[in-house]
């Protein structure tokens, strides 16, 4: 015989488990992860050995813990880098706390260069222009399909920062948004002298058989979130860009002679909900070897 529990303790369960939901949830959101890769390669500097960069990427707009993202910026000094990029979607076109990001730049730039490229969520704002000279007013050298040189310790280092291809309008089919990078690439190879080792910051990842072609190091991207929801075993259903079961959704991955390093990302978009992708920073120090 089923002795039936009284009301008050069914509506007591289902609020703890609706509490229990709700908690674990914003974990997920909300628990910031720092991923450190080594990057060894005899085309980097010996007397830079250890050189690091912390990369963001796809903030979003939104804060994590308190105003001004103060445990981003906590985490950030604890690594100490060399230099810092944000590689795209630093503002969403829907949320509205732009401010929050401008501090987060503004107290970046205390701590180390701060270099920034645009996503295809900085375009989709009714005024990315405005949006790219307020993120310079706060302190980040803005990179638009350039190759910039970066003194250390007597060494040379390129860095090219590449727009989202959502810059040029469309949609456009990917063999278009694929030749185009590639062109895009030649001209600011002839345009400047870029000497190797060569870091490329572009937020999509899935065209690094372009950016390969001119030889980079490593190429730091983002957009995927990590698939933002991934299942044991199986990782990423999803990503923008690629086919489902993606291949390029997250991690440190051999390309070529090269290593892509596909960042999480810290914040959401249109869907507000991570499972297994903990927002993260990633540290990645780089070695001759």
């Amino acid at each position: 015989m089923i002795i039936p529990l009284p009301v008050w303790l069914k509506w007591l369960f289902f609020w703890l488990l609706a509490l229990t939901i709700a908690l674990t949830l914003n974990y997920q959101n909300r628990h910031l992860t720092i991923k450190q890769y080594n990057i060894n390669d005899q085309r980097w500097p010996a007397e830079l050995t250890g050189w690091r960069i912390v990369q963001l990427s796809d903030l979003h707009n939104q804060t994590i813990s308190g105003p001004g993202n103060r445990q981003i910026i906590a985490a950030v000094e604890k690594l100490a880098p060399d230099l810092i990029v944000l590689t795209g979607d630093t503002f969403d076109s829907r949320q509205t706390n732009i401010p929050s990001n401008l501090f987060l730049i503004n107290r970046l730039k205390n701590l180390a260069p701060v270099y920034l490229i645009l996503g295809n969520h900085d375009f989709y704002n009714n005024d990315y222009i405005e949006l790219a000279e307020r993120a310079t007013a706060a302190g980040a050298i803005v990179v638009r399909n350039q190759a910039l040189t970066i003194q250390s310790q007597n060494q040379t280092i390129t860095l090219v920062g590449l727009d989202d291809p959502t810059g040029l309008g469309g949609p456009l089919p990917a063999s278009v948004v694929a030749k185009i990078t590639s062109q895009k690439l030649g001209q600011i190879i002839n345009q400047n002298k870029v000497n190797q080792p060569i870091i490329v910051l572009a937020h999509r990842p899935e065209l690094w058989p372009e950016y390969l072609s001119i030889e980079p190091i490593a190429i730091l991207a983002g957009h995927t979130h990590g698939g933002q929801i991934r299942l044991p075993l199986l990782g990423a259903i999803y990503v923008p860009n690629q086919k489902l079961w993606p291949d390029y959704d997250y991690g440190n991955l051999p390309v070529g002679n090269s290593r892509l390093i596909i960042n999480r990302g810290l914040g959401n978009s249109s869907f507000n909900q991570r499972i297994n992708a903990y927002p993260e920073i990633v540290a990645i120090n780089f070695n001759h070897h």
